[in-house]
């Protein structure tokens, strides 16, 4: 992923507080090692400044910071950990109608949205667990972009 802008969407406000304390300490850990070892010369992922779901901004200042970072992206990357309605399918969808390369990647056993499973141009890859999930993204400079 040298030289490229990543925009990394997942669950946060629909799910619960513990929950989302535990994503955000595995996302981050995993931007901090792509921010290390990918040469990537960005990457947003909007839990880094949202320490709680209480710092969430209104939905129409989150909308206009997700998309504004979506248009700047090369990369749009999914993670998909369970079923929940999450503005991260929005996003999803908003990334490919500007014709974004996307990668989506679902926990086994749990199914993307039905107009989601089979879009040409996106990646699918499944992940067990955190730990799998990071090897993965880790991973992607291997995979073609």
């Amino acid at each position: 992923m040298q030289n490229k802008s990543l925009f990394i969407a997942l669950p946060m406000s629909s799910i619960q507080e513990h929950e989302y304390l535990e994503i955000r300490q595995h996302m981050l850990q995993l931007v901090a090692e792509l921010k290390a070892s990918s040469g990537c010369k960005s990457i947003y992922f909007a839990g880094d400044v949202l320490e709680n779901n209480a710092a969430f901004s209104s939905p129409a200042e989150s909308a206009r910071l997700d998309l504004h970072a979506i248009e700047k992206c090369d990369v749009f990357i999914l993670i998909y950990p369970a079923v929940t309605p999450t503005s991260a399918i929005f996003e999803a969808g908003y990334a490919h109608a500007l014709g974004k390369t996307a990668i989506y990647c679902s926990r086994e056993g749990v199914d993307l949205p039905f107009l989601l499973r089979e879009l040409p141009g996106v990646q699918y890859h499944s992940f067990r667990d955190w730990s799998d999930i990071e090897a993965k993204l880790l991973g992607f400079d291997s995979i073609r972009l």
